[in-house]
């Protein structure tokens, strides 16, 4: 079983850590190529995951996969890991070392669910809206989803807008279920 805060504090390190020796877009770019080739090779992946497999067999495929390819900041990162039994939250540190990030630059990320796809032109219309709104730079995430049927969900950090056509038929369903009839 995950810890919730884990992941937060492993990636809280190793931003710290890169922010003071002014590696942040080195380390950002480097443990994403890390998650993405682990992503691509199952079987690194599970070698590096097994129990199995000794520490010191690990850290020598680390070295000889990334070492030269990745800030040694990450492979120390990744040996720690190894070392700490927690390479299976590297995924998780991953997010959350980019939500750090983002926060730290002053991105703000909204996930936006539309039943069609949204034109380019309304897509930046929206998040110049948002970003006057938030005051910060904002990220769009636009997903699909033909079950709102139409209108809009945005989420925005904690808070929620919902202008879908099905929840302002809930809306209108609930309305009406309230009213007394004689």
């Amino acid at each position: 079983m995950r810890e919730p805060g884990l992941a937060r504090r492993y990636a809280a390190a190793l931003f710290e850590t890169a922010k003071a020796r002014k590696l942040l877009d080195r380390v950002e770019t480097d443990l994403g190529a890390t998650v993405e080739l682990l992503r691509c090779e199952p079987a690194l992946r599970e070698f590096l995951h097994s129990p199995q497999v000794l520490d010191e067999h690990k850290e020598e495929i680390v070295n000889r996969t990334l070492g030269s390819r990745v800030s040694s900041l990450v492979v120390d990162f990744l040996h720690l890991l190894l070392k700490k039994r927690r390479f299976d939250h590297l995924d998780d540190i991953h997010s959350s070392l980019i939500e750090q990030l983002d926060d730290h630059r002053g991105i703000i990320k909204a996930g936006v669910t539309t039943a069609m796809e949204l034109k380019p032109e309304l897509r930046d219309k929206l998040r110049a809206r948002l970003e006057t709104t938030t005051r910060k730079t904002v990220r769009l995430e636009c997903r699909l989803d033909p079950g709102i049927l139409g209108g809009i969900v945005v989420v925005l950090g904690d808070q929620l807008l919902d202008a879908s056509v099905q929840r302002e038929i809930e809306r209108l369903r609930d309305e009406l279920m309230a009213t007394r009839v004689i």
